[in-house]
């Protein structure tokens, strides 16, 4: 059986059928959980360095998550979907998450 952070690969068939309707490796699947726990890790990263900063921290996490996915349709745009429309839209997503997070983020001297 697949773990939290674990390959699908481990996942039992039955499992497989009824949350992943490809073959157990798909490339493009593995990009995407990558780009999020890159996400996770600056949230991670943010918290401890600024505790206190949840609503920010979370905002720029998202965002920086969302940009390495929006990459992640750019390295897999032969793989399907509809990239002028995906590419565009995770962009603008990622900007706007990580805009807002910043604008959020109080100024002058930590409390």
């Amino acid at each position: 059986m697949s773990t939290p952070g674990g390959s699908p690969r481990g996942a039992r068939p039955w499992a497989l059928r009824a949350i992943a309707t490809y073959e157990p490796y798909n490339r493009h699947f593995i990009h995407d959980l990558g780009a999020f726990q890159l996400g996770l890790g600056v949230v991670l990263l943010l918290a401890a360095w600024r505790p206190g900063r949840g609503l920010e921290t979370k905002l720029v996490g998202v965002g920086v998550g969302s940009a390495f996915h929006a990459v992640a349709h750019v390295l897999d745009r032969d793989l399907g979907g509809r990239p002028a429309i995906d590419i565009a839209a995770l962009v603008v997503l990622a900007v706007v998450l990580v805009v807002a997070g910043w604008a959020a983020w109080p100024r002058g001297p930590r409390p």
